[in-house]
């Protein structure tokens, strides 16, 4: 997915994952976003998510919101909830599994 804008009669071009308007809601973000990094970090893989805008333009409360309605909370706590709870049943299932989870995010 490319977007090119047009600006003093030269072309830049942007490369994006996703793209998501203002419309979509937290469980929309987790679904294209955070359900796949989860599935990729039990597949071995490290996951980021880079969330990068203007101010005030909604990066705190898509990565992080944990105020006010169940539907608003933010991806930081529905991966963390979908991934120790991935722990959980893995470890049920396979008690010889041992995990390590290190997690740092900067604001």
């Amino acid at each position: 997915k490319k977007l090119v804008f047009s600006y003093k009669g030269q072309e830049h071009g942007f490369k994006f994952d996703h793209v998501l308007g203002d419309a979509a809601d937290q469980q929309l973000v987790f679904d294209q976003l955070g359900k796949p990094q989860v599935e990729k970090a039990f597949d071995g893989y490290n996951s980021t998510i880079f969330a990068y805008g203007q101010t005030g333009s909604g990066k705190t409360f898509t990565m992080l919101n944990v105020r006010g309605l169940p539907q608003d909370i933010g991806l930081i706590p529905r991966i963390s909830e979908a991934l120790f709870g991935q722990l959980a049943e893995t470890s049920r299932s396979k008690s010889t599994s041992r995990f390590l989870v290190q997690c740092s995010f900067l604001e």
